[in-house]
């Protein structure tokens, strides 16, 4: 997964941390989680609220 694949990392966050209220934690808790996501290889340079 890269990161312009936001639904498969919606769909793969909510398998993890399906306990997690997603409007509950911060930009940077977002980051991190998708980061340790095992199917996510993307680079973190383009990452950005933007995106």
């Amino acid at each position: 997964m890269q990161w312009t694949d936001s639904l498969d990392i919606v769909i793969e966050l909510y398998g993890v941390h399906s306990e997690v209220e997603p409007k509950k934690f911060n930009f940077m808790d977002l980051r991190s989680m998708v980061l340790r996501l095992e199917k996510f290889n993307s680079d973190t340079e383009p990452f950005g609220e933007r995106i």
